[in-house]
């Protein structure tokens, strides 16, 4: 098996890890209340990660990124800078100007190789964060909806 092909069985398992909730049926579903209770079942929380397309494209575009060396990155700094300076002086020319946008394009995804699996994870943990108060908004929105009909009768 070459490195390439491993490389990529090792990111489609975290991929694997990344999109699987332990203890989360498939429909995300709660079983219904035994039978006697008065209230229906709660909704269970929405735990989808997202595309698991967009992960793959991500962490391939990633893998592609990590095989650029220092050296041409520090040309990519240069040119960048070169083409800055021209910028401010007021003297690039469109073809310049695409150029530049170009180099930085590269410098961002060269980061977002180097980074971009740290930021994944925060962002990981600030959406679930955000999904818990979201759920647990619901969840006392019900409760309180259910007190006010209990204390109706």
């Amino acid at each position: 098996m070459s490195l390439a092909k491993s490389r990529s069985a090792d990111i489609v398992a975290d991929i694997a890890k990344t999109n699987s909730v332990e203890g989360v049926s498939e429909s995300g579903s709660l079983e219904p209340p035994p039978q006697g209770w008065v209230a229906s079942a709660l909704e269970s929380p929405n735990l989808s990660r997202g595309s698991l397309f967009a992960t793959s494209a991500r962490l391939a575009a990633r893998l592609n990124a990590t095989i650029i060396s220092p050296t041409e990155t520090q040309d990519l700094l240069r040119t960048r800078q070169a083409l800055l300076d021209k910028l401010f002086e007021g003297t690039i020319t469109r073809s310049e100007q695409n150029k530049l946008e170009y180099v930085r394009w590269s410098l961002d995804r060269i980061e977002d190789a180097q980074k971009g699996q740290s930021l994944d994870l925060l962002e990981t943990q600030v959406e679930a964060f955000e999904n818990v108060v979201s759920e647990l908004k619901k969840f006392y929105d019900q409760l309180d909806e259910r007190s006010i009909r209990k204390s109706r009768r």
